[in-house]
């Protein structure tokens, strides 16, 4: 059969989201831990790419908007909070209660579990998650 370049789009299901079943940081094991993403090739993540660039300019030819260090890392988390479509089976502190999904939460989960945040970010950018399987390759 022949190679299909409709198999390499990645937009679709980019946009739409792919479950990423999260890995305990030591061990490595899969959790029951789910994360629902977009895409880096997501319209969701291209327009806040522009943002993001369109500030950065700014900051380089403005003296009045110089940016802080710590805005290259909010934007970072920034980009993965509006790639994060949804969650099941997210537990903050109490075993009982699943963490609320919710642009809140995501930040505060992003911004004190860098192991997550590392795990979701290497995925969101891996484009073979977001093809579809072809029965030619």
């Amino acid at each position: 059969m022949p190679l299909l370049l409709a198999d390499f789009d990645v937009k679709q299901k980019s946009n739409e989201g792919v479950e990423l079943r999260l890995h305990h940081p030591v061990t490595g094991d899969e959790t029951e831990m789910v994360v629902i993403l977009a895409g880096i090739d997501s319209d969701e993540a291209s327009k806040l790419q522009r943002e993001t660039a369109r500030r950065y300019l700014e900051r380089l030819t403005s003296p009045k908007k110089k940016g802080k260090l710590d805005d290259e890392d909010a934007d970072g988390i920034e980009l993965l909070v509006r790639c994060t479509l949804g969650w099941r089976n997210i537990i903050w502190d109490d075993p009982d209660t699943p963490l609320e999904f919710s642009p809140e939460n995501v930040r505060m989960v992003y911004s004190h579990v860098p192991a997550i945040r590392e795990e979701v970010s290497a995925f969101i950018q891996d484009r073979s998650n977001f093809m579809k399987v072809s029965p030619t390759l």
